[in-house]
């Protein structure tokens, strides 16, 4: 599949990329531009994954409201990166259009296609990723049901494969934190 649409984006056209990924899914919890609350909400709940910004006043959404919030780079800084560095490569990037968010606003018609062309090669590449997906026989799906974590993915392979009756363990993501954090050193389970 070509590629030749991303030649059209630029870094002031970035959030094309990331509306696109999320109204597709894949980043998946995530399916819209994050507001203040998901932000305060990260720090407690990183496995969600980094909160996607739609930069205020560009000109190529329709902003659904005028309502936004500003975040100065040291707080982008502290939330994203943990870090007091606001020379950090990142915190350029969420900046590079502003310091001006919101969680509201859809492209303009024009820019319909691109997302249409970024969904399509998201969709190929989820095909790509699927055939990497585990194959049994249906008869272990019905018999152990469907793992979700590493551990029983593992757990399943072994129950399917020697016919055994591995209990699966609970679903968990655990939460480590970075040197200048906190909580380093830390790790934190997060049920699902």
């Amino acid at each position: 599949m070509k590629l030749d649409f991303l030649d059209n984006i630029d870094i002031k056209m970035s959030s094309l990329i990331d509306f696109a990924n999320l109204k597709s899914g894949l980043v998946f919890p995530q399916n819209d531009f994050s507001s203040v609350k998901d932000l305060k909400e990260y720090k407690n709940k990183y496995y969600k994954g980094l909160p996607l910004l739609l930069p205020y006043n560009l000109k190529i959404y329709n902003y659904l409201d005028s309502n936004y919030f500003e975040l100065s780079k040291k707080e982008i800084a502290n939330i994203f990166f943990s870090t007091e560095d606001k020379n950090y490569i990142g915190i350029k990037k969420i900046t590079y259009n502003g310091q001006k968010f919101t969680s509201k606003g859809n492209p303009k018609k024009k820019y319909i296609k691109i997302i249409k062309k970024i969904n399509s090669y998201n969709s190929f590449q989820k095909k790509i990723v699927s055939r990497l997906a585990i194959k049994a026989p249906i008869s272990c799906f019905e018999k152990y049901g469907t793992p979700h974590t590493t551990v029983n993915t593992i757990r399943f392979i072994i129950n399917c494969a020697y016919n055994l009756n591995l209990n699966y363990e609970k679903n968990v993501h655990y939460e480590g934190f970075y040197e200048k954090h906190s909580l380093y050193g830390t790790i934190i389970p997060n049920y699902y």
